[in-house]
């Protein structure tokens, strides 16, 4: 928040973007814990109160992102999990849950999820603003439990 407010006048003058990053984990509950999915959360307020704020001048968008390959996401410290990150978890295990519960089944690569940014910070984008697009791979498109 204050990047933007301190780059405002440069992004204003070249009618710039900002991009920020969220995560799935602030539309459901994951084990990135109760922080984590808060500042999300907030960072998707961020952005549009951002996009309102800033128009029509500068474009203010986000990103959440849901798996990535070689995450050094922590466990929650509430649960003593902190010593613990997410590629210390087996990858045939990690891979075969992601699978399990994802409608497209490659696991993404950091740079995977680069050309979503790209648009939004790029002038070609004249058409979105003050939203956060779920790079989640279907995830959130279809509940965790079968009946």
């Amino acid at each position: 928040m204050l990047a933007a407010r301190v780059f405002h006048d440069l992004l204003e003058a070249s009618q710039g973007a900002i991009v920020l990053t969220s995560s799935t984990a602030a539309f459901a509950a994951d084990g990135g814990g109760a922080v984590y999915t808060a500042t999300k959360g907030a960072i998707i307020s961020l952005i549009r109160q951002l996009a309102f704020e800033f128009a029509p001048n500068i474009r203010v968008n986000g990103v959440a992102p849901a798996g990535i390959a070689r995450s050094q996401l922590r466990g929650p410290h509430s649960l003593g999990m902190d010593s613990f990150k997410l590629s210390d978890i087996p990858e045939e295990a990690y891979l075969a849950t992601f699978r399990s519960i994802s409608l497209l089944q490659q696991l993404p690569e950091p740079e995977d999820y680069a050309l979503p940014y790209i648009f939004l910070a790029s002038k070609q984008n004249l058409i979105v603003t003050g939203q956060t697009w779920t790079a989640d791979q279907g995830l959130l498109n279809r509940s965790v439990l079968s009946g």
